[in-house]
């Protein structure tokens, strides 16, 4: 697309947005320098329980993690930075926004007790922050949102416009209009290439304006007789503030409901963004204390979502409200593509039930915040890019989006619809694609990601600070500490986990590490290339990852799905979730019990029979048993050194990741009995030797805090714990159970493996939980073969969170 000159080139990198509503984010780099412009996650996904997320692949951003000079935020919608704490946690970079959008990022932060991961640096518009070569500025544009920014990002090669979403509003709530001024001054001096939102191209026209539907709802709170209930986003605070205005003018109280209408009200109530006279805000406890013409409930549910507040309101499942007859219910919003049938099926019952509604076809109770193709004209003419860019819309609004560039003028050379991972280079003279880097989307699930949502218990907090404190003085202080482990743990260990179920283990053992997950893979270093490896179908992904990663697991086979130097045993409901015993000779033998993904366990007869396999083929078996604190049936062995002959062909791993919560803090431990010899090589000096060499062992903190789990009152705390998600998986079992599916698991672990109905395959069961009931769970296809027509469910999710997952399940009537 024109002469190439010999500078360095601009590349333009977008993770999400394109072809999709929602999952922005956008990587500029050049050389040595990247500037990330938002973090966001699918939209909508604003009222979902938990982190039940799709986040996009930033596989990129970790390989480059050393560039990043920080992330630019155009403004606090789900869809621009629900990916945050999932980002931020694994690759931190100062990140900047203004005072709502980090208040808002903030509040994830603090959800997943990651604050203070990353600088949060508010700006106000028209601040320009200094990141490597570039300099990026903050212009203010509307939105449904207050402090939307669009981004001039100025780099040596020119500026790029990214607008964000944007829409243009004469007469906006917070009384500021878009900058028009600022981006008139950079066209003049020449503005490089613009991105901009697509998402309203096909509309003519301008979009409304949001005092319009102020006025609307003072016009239908005039002749309201009883309480005006209305549905909208929680995210539009210059709605909720109309609402407010209205519901003052005719002597109403209000009352916000659902999660995050509260949320969001909260956050932009302290920061001045919404104003409600003190004394006029209520809870619904108080909502009998009042006439129903006194009320107005704003709540979540514009989306029809089945266990949103205005749907479970509508369908009489809401614990404290109900539709009446007298009600007035306003839609203050307009179907999402996809929603159609879901927003009907609750306008639908609000007329069966006799109440007054009002949505868009009726009355201006929307607008949109996206500009319309007027709008967009006006962007281009006022910018006048040379390059074109089309961001954020589904595939035929960027073509949309290019043909009205090009009915401007813009050249067919200079325009470029653009695919998720490609890179886009620019310099003065050329626009281009150039290469494609790892791209699509990451799964972010609240039943089925496996991470805790319960803390640190506090007998551990308590022992970490007094461990920070000896770190404080020269006479307690503790540097680097035994490879293998403090002895004070060790000898934990020793007592709690065997020596009181009668197994003998000694300290010299145990080698303590940064959690099971590290040392299943580690594990392979003493291990010979040549050794063949048996895994359970479906399995644990990390026991085959590792083994292809060393060469161990021979080469892909395309056709059968696997590797050839590794033998995959069923592990199903048609053999009781045993495997059966190899015909031939392994030498390496993956079992983890209580199994991760069914969450099934293997008894001591069934254990016994590996053990005697092991022993006969000079096998050794990789026994992973993070979860055991879960089991509860007698019969069911804690530790496989419980069956006799472990010793001699057993390798144990423990976590306490996911009995204790150290997900964060990270620490486990590995058993190397003394016993393991394999071709005259004693496994336990092996490895001793190994962790000696490769390992600087786990923090003297972290470990002093994994030791006070085996104090009487750290056991009991973290059986609390562990209580709490063995009756979160007990709900998951009988609500499902209840709804007709076929479950197992859940009894001795917190992993539900649930057949999927009507023969449908895994990722079709996926995609409708996720499409119909807004919850994300993990396809059993993705741990193998055998997985295929299962979905897996965890129970470390939030108690509530669990349970309004289930009755959404349960109001699919599949």
């Amino acid at each position: 697309m024109g002469k190439r000159n010999k500078e360095p080139r601009l590349k333009i990198i977008p993770l999400g947005g394109l072809g999709e509503i929602g999952k922005n984010l956008t990587v500029y780099e050049y050389q040595n320098d990247i500037v990330v412009v938002d973090l966001g996650s699918i939209f909508p996904r604003e009222d979902m329980p938990g982190v039940d997320l799709v986040i996009p692949d930033t596989t990129y951003l970790e390989r480059n993690r050393d560039k990043i000079r920080g992330y630019f935020i155009t403004h606090g919608h789900e869809d621009h930075i629900g990916a945050v704490p999932y980002v931020l946690r694994n690759i931190p970079a100062p990140v900047y926004g203004t005072k709502l959008t980090l208040a808002l990022c903030e509040n994830k932060l603090k959800e997943h007790r990651l604050t203070g991961v990353a600088p949060l640096n508010v700006v106000e518009p028209g601040d320009v922050i200094h990141a490597g070569c570039f300099k990026v500025e903050f212009i203010h544009v509307n939105h449904s949102i207050p402090g939307a920014c669009a981004l001039a990002i100025h780099t040596p090669v020119g500026v790029v416009v990214h607008t964000g979403d944007f829409k243009i509003d004469y007469t906006p709530q917070d009384g500021t209009p878009i900058d028009f001024g600022r981006f008139a001054e950079l066209g003049n001096k020449g503005v490089l290439a613009l991105l901009a939102d697509s998402t309203n191209v096909e509309r003519s026209g301008y979009t409304m304006s949001e005092k319009k539907v102020a006025a609307t709802f003072t016009s239908l709170f005039e002749r309201a007789s009883g309480r005006v209930i209305i549905a909208m986003f929680a995210s539009n605070v210059s709605r909720i503030q109309s609402v407010v205005d209205a519901s003052m003018r005719f002597g109403r109280k209000v009352c916000l409901v659902g999660r995050s209408m509260v949320n969001v009200s909260k956050v932009a109530m302290q920061l001045g963004y919404l104003r409600i006279p003190e004394g006029n805000l209520i809870s619904v406890d108080d909502l009998d204390r009042y006439p129903d013409h006194e009320i107005t409930v704003v709540t979540t549910g514009s989306q029809g979502e089945p266990m949103s507040g205005l749907s479970r309101m509508a369908f009489a499942e809401h614990r404290k409200l109900e539709i009446r007859e007298s009600d007035m219910v306003i839609i203050s919003a307009n179907p999402i593509p996809g929603n159609e049938k879901s927003v009907s099926r609750v306008i639908n019952q609000l007329f069966r039930i006799g109440a007054n509604v009002i949505y868009e076809a009726l009355a201006e109770v929307h607008v949109s915040g996206h500009a319309r193709q007027e709008e967009l004209k006006l962007m281009h003419s006022l910018t006048r890019p040379k390059f074109f860019i089309p961001v954020h819309g589904e595939y035929r609004h960027l073509c949309h989006h290019v043909n009205l560039a090009k009915s401007l003028g813009m050249s067919e050379d200079n325009v470029l619809i653009p695919e998720i991972g490609d890179v886009i280079e620019l310099d003065r003279n050329t626009l281009d694609v150039t290469g494609v880097v790892p791209n699509g989307s990451v799964l972010i699930d609240g039943l089925g990601i496996g991470d805790v949502t319960r803390p640190l218990v506090p007998a551990v907090i308590e022992a970490m600070h007094a461990a920070v404190d000896d770190l404080a003085t020269s006479e307690r202080f503790h540097g680097y500490g035994p490879e293998q482990g403090y002895a004070f743990l060790r000898e934990a260990i020793q007592q709690g986990d065997f020596a009181a179920r009668g197994i003998d283990i000694s300290t010299d053992e145990i080698f303590i590490s940064d959690g099971a997950k590290s040392d299943c893979g580690n594990i392979g270093d003493i291990l010979s290339l040549d050794n063949v490896v048996a895994v359970c179908d479906p399995v644990y992904p990390v026991y085959v990852d590792s083994n292809a990663m060393s060469g161990r697991a021979g080469e892909w086979d395309e056709e059968a799905q696997g590797w050839t130097n590794i033998v995959y045993m069923p592990t199903t409901a048609e053999n009781g979730f045993c495997p059966e015993l190899p015909q031939g000779k392994v030498d390496v033998i993956y079992l983890c019990s209580p199994n991760n993904p069914t969450g099934t366990v293997l008894n001591a007869q069934q254990l016994k029979a590996w053990v005697d396999y092991a022993n006969a083929n000079d096998a050794i078996i990789m026994f992973d048993a993070a979860y055991e604190r879960f089991i509860v049936e007698e019969g069911v062995p804690h530790s496989i050194y419980e069956v006799p002959g472990a010793k001699t062909c057993a390798i144990e791993f423990r976590s306490f990741s996911k009995t204790a919560g150290f997900t964060g803090a990270r620490c486990g431990y590995t058993v190397v009995p003394k016993e393991l010899v394999r071709e005259g090589q004693n496994l336990n000096a092996m490895w001793n030797r190994r962790q000696c060499t490769k390992f600087n062992g786990a923090s003297y903190v972290i470990q002093r805090g994994a030791a006070a789990i085996y104090t009487e009152e750290g056991a009991a705390q973290v059986a609390a714990t562990i209580d709490y998600y063995r009756a979160n998986a007990t709900v998951i079992k009988e609500a499902l159970e209840a709804a007709g599916f076929t479950v197992y698991g859940a009894v001795n672990s917190p992993y539900v493996w649930c057949r999927t109905p009507q023969g449908m395959g895994s990722w079709e069961f996926f995609d409708l939980l996720l499409t119909k009931a807004n919850i994300i769970t993990t396809p059993g296809a993705g741990f193998g073969p055998s997985g295929e027509g299962y979905i897996r469910f965890t129970a470390f999710g939030d108690a509530d969170a669990t349970v309004e997952a289930m009755e959404r399940i349960k109001a699919l009537q599949l």
